[in-house]
């Protein structure tokens, strides 16, 4: 391919997920490639991390950034429900499926692709809206607030299946409180990728406002460690940042903040040594409140005691 510069691994310190290549085709355009390599059919779980690649690409290189996504299943030919590529189809610049790595005219298939490439407008909007929202989160960032939650020393003591009994239990005897379980919060999904029916986000417990002017107190539980996390933040990341926005008269729209969304975490979220905040910073830019995953603070959450 011609160019004037292509880069392999490029490294930017605020992505959760590194890009495999940077490639500058011509003076003034750039092309972002992040490759994916599957070994199971995609999931929202698998599939919303690589979303969360585009969002964080486009907010820390610009906008008209080209952002290509190529996936090459391990295991050969994979049965992927159509539902999940038509929604990395329609937002990623370039999206592609390799079912064959050695395959030539693929490969130039590929080629043409990116030469030809342009970031797609219709999501401009989007992009800009989310980076408004980032920055004024970020703002209120303080390290002093979230420092027990980079404390290595504190592991998981459970795993997420025996939290969310023990979440269970505690509200089961707070009677006075009104909590839904696999709580749905709208998602802006289906008109974004054009997929057929309506998509929700559940939350593992919401609760009712008591006030007509609160949004609803929704939390997710997780269990997570220094290592091996990165995946769940990224989709947790992604979630946060859909429920915020929705079609209106066919324009998408920040809807303000529909719901409070609450991530109750047992064990620790620390980043790398030189960046111990990394994780906590990512996830409260795009709205999450931090808790830990206790029935106490559940019942400060509950009562709307932040």
């Amino acid at each position: 391919m011609r160019h004037h510069l292509i880069q392999k691994n490029p490294f930017f310190p605020e992505l959760l997920n590194q890009p495999e290549f940077l490639i500058v085709p011509e003076v003034g355009k750039l092309i972002a490639v992040f490759v994916y390599t599957p070994r199971e059919s995609l999931t929202w779980r698998t599939a919303l991390p690589m979303v969360e690649d585009l969002f964080e690409i486009k907010l820390a290189t610009g906008l008209s950034t080209i952002v290509a996504a190529l996936l090459i299943p391990i295991n050969g030919v994979s049965r992927h429900d159509p539902v999940y590529f038509q929604l990395l189809r329609g937002l990623f610049d370039v999206f592609a499926v390799n079912d064959g790595a050695g395959d030539a005219g693929f490969q130039q298939w590929m080629l043409d692709e990116f030469s030809q490439a342009e970031p797609r407008n219709r999501l401009f909007r989007l992009w800009a809206l989310e980076r408004e929202r980032v920055a004024a989160n970020s703002a209120k960032f303080s390290e002093q607030k979230y420092v027990e939650f980079i404390n290595q020393k504190m592991r998981p003591r459970i795993t997420r299946a025996a939290l969310m009994d023990e979440m269970q239990r505690a509200v089961v005897n707070e009677p006075a409180l009104e909590a839904v379980s696999d709580f749905p919060v709208s998602s802006p999904k289906d008109a974004l990728a054009g997929l057929d029916q309506r998509h929700f986000f559940t939350f593992d417990i919401g609760f009712r406002p008591r006030y007509p002017d609160e949004p609803p107190r929704v939390i997710d539980f997780v269990a997570l460690d220094r290592y091996g996390s990165r995946e769940k933040i990224r989709y947790l990341m992604t979630k946060a940042r859909l429920v915020s926005y929705a079609f209106d008269g066919g324009e998408l729209a920040y809807r303000g903040d529909p719901v409070k969304p609450v991530l109750m975490i047992e064990g620790n979220i620390s980043g790398p040594g030189h960046d111990p905040y990394r994780y906590v910073k990512a996830l409260v830019s795009v709205g999450w409140e931090l808790e830990h995953a206790d029935p106490m603070s559940l019942r400060k959450v509950a009562h709307g005691d932040f």
